[in-house]
């Protein structure tokens, strides 16, 4: 089926040593007749670059695939250059082991359109397992994901209320523009957490509102190779973490200045 939209937006994927889900997820796209671009980063080691390589030269004819080898990048450094080469109008970014369905990435740009005062939107969106915890497999559990609306007159008002009922707003449809201001300074913070999910997450509350739409948008994977955060205690007692929480407070709080 074909999605009038589609051509407005770029799906945009940073990834590292696992090209059985990225083959995957390439596939999906190929196989619906994806009509929007698909930007993948792949840090991945020479081996799995080997592995993927021949399924991007299979389907290169069937989407519109601008797949980039950043051998050893960080995922922080590989989205950021990602993001600044997106020429599209919107935008939204996922992981290799997710799926965003297309008629919610078309509900989600169709209601940007005719709200200028929001900056993302997303949808329902559902959690899975396999039981053989790899990309193919029977199905184990599946149970609602946790996403929701992020909506307040004030950056400060949105940023309270994000913060206080966090959930992850990564996935969301966004124009380019503020994707590219979320990420501006996402290499100047040192702790991953702070640089590479707290500081976007948290900007792109503070640059708008963000909705969840009544539509089928998302289904994520869980398994055991997914790419984790450092648990609390191994975050806070980190070199790192106190000068870059003291850059991420300094920073958002220069942007409500700016904002509000």
């Amino acid at each position: 089926p074909g999605y009038s939209q589609m051509s407005m937006i770029s799906l945009v994927i940073a990834t590292k040593d696992r090209p059985d889900f990225l083959t995957r997820l390439l596939r999906y796209y190929a196989d619906l007749g994806f009509e929007g671009q698909i930007m993948v980063g792949d840090s991945s080691s020479p081996t799995h670059l080997e592995q993927i390589r021949p399924v991007v030269e299979e389907l290169q004819g069937a989407i519109d695939l601008d797949f980039r080898e950043y051998p050893g990048l960080s995922h922080v450094s590989c989205m950021k250059s990602l993001v600044d080469r997106v020429s599209t109008k919107y935008m939204a970014a996922l992981s290799d082991d997710d799926f965003i369905i297309p008629s919610g990435l078309e509900s989600c740009i169709e209601f940007l359109e005719g709200h200028h005062d929001y900056v993302a939107a997303h949808g329902l969106a559902a959690l899975f397992s396999l039981k053989s915890g790899g990309a193919y497999g029977e199905f184990n559990v599946v149970s609602p994901f946790g996403h929701r609306s992020v909506e307040n007159e004030s950056g400060a008002g949105r940023l309270l209320d994000f913060l206080g009922n966090y959930s992850v707003t990564l996935f969301s449809v966004r124009r380019v523009e503020a994707c590219r201001d979320m990420y501006k300074a996402a290499l100047e913070i040192a702790d991953r957490s702070f640089g590479g999910e707290l500081l976007p997450h948290c900007l792109s509350a503070i640059y708008g509102n963000n909705k969840m739409l009544n539509c089928f948008y998302m289904v994520r994977q869980a398994h055991d190779r997914q790419y984790f955060l450092p648990d609390a205690y191994d975050w806070v007692t980190n070199q790192d973490w106190l000068p870059s929480y003291q850059a991420f407070h300094d920073y958002l709080t220069n942007e409500l200045v700016l904002r509000d």
